[in-house]
């Protein structure tokens, strides 16, 4: 209970004034590793939420998705257990993702309206946590790794590339009966796949090195809305 109350005042000291106008406006909520939520944001009635997730050790890539985001600006920030911040992102960005290694325990998530319009938008938070156990490995560059997915319809699947080198560089292509389809190419450590389709599809994915050798993580998370 005491670091919940450490978060909220540091939350509180963070964001904008309006937004904390009433400690009753901030709900704490949960999440777990490897688990993908959806929930709305509003400037009025509801300008934060504070998530506490408890994670295991892994690599890890932590998201917020929008469709409503590249348009609405909002801010999303991760804190450790001591409230100390590891990263933010207010980009107008449909994806906002925190990455890299850690080392387990709690982790407090941030979710922040910074747009003043009364506008409710709906977002998905994920909590994608590898084993360092199950990387693969590329030799060099244009060395590939090819596997088939199986894309369900009617969801929202997420597929994550990480690597954690400064010198490797591996990208994500995507066919469909052998046309390209779609392809990430980030120089950063991170490259991902986003499926919204409405009927369920079999795709290869190419992983390819662009530049050296190296481990990488591949991270699946798929969202299935309640019917």
């Amino acid at each position: 209970m005491n670091k919940q109350k450490a978060v909220l005042g540091l939350v509180f000291g963070l964001v904008v004034l309006f937004a904390c106008s009433s400690a009753a406006q901030v709900v704490l909520k949960k999440i777990g590793a490897n688990v993908v939520v959806a929930d709305t944001l509003n400037p009025v009635t509801n300008p934060v939420d504070i998530w506490i997730a408890e994670l295991p050790k892994g690599p890890t890539v932590i998201f917020l998705y929008s469709e409503d985001t590249p348009k609405y600006r909002v801010r999303f920030e991760m804190y450790d257990s001591e409230t100390h911040k590891l990263g933010h992102d207010d980009r107008l960005d449909d994806l906002k993702p925190h990455f890299g290694t850690i080392s387990g325990g709690t982790y407090y998530l941030v979710v922040t309206a910074l747009y003043t319009e009364n506008k409710t938008i709906s977002y998905k938070l994920g909590c994608a946590v590898a084993d360092f156990d199950t990387f693969r490995v590329l030799g060099g560059t244009g060395d590939t790794f090819s596997f088939n997915i199986t894309i369900e319809g009617g969801t929202t699947t997420f597929l994550f590339l990480l690597d954690l080198s400064e010198t490797f560089n591996p990208d994500i292509y995507v066919y469909d009966q052998g046309q390209k389809v779609g392809w990430c190419k980030n120089v950063e450590d991170l490259d991902y796949i986003i499926w919204e389709i409405t009927n369920t599809k079999n795709y290869r994915v190419d992983i390819v090195s662009a530049n050296g050798s190296g481990l990488f993580w591949l991270l699946k998370m798929v969202y299935r809305p309640s019917i």
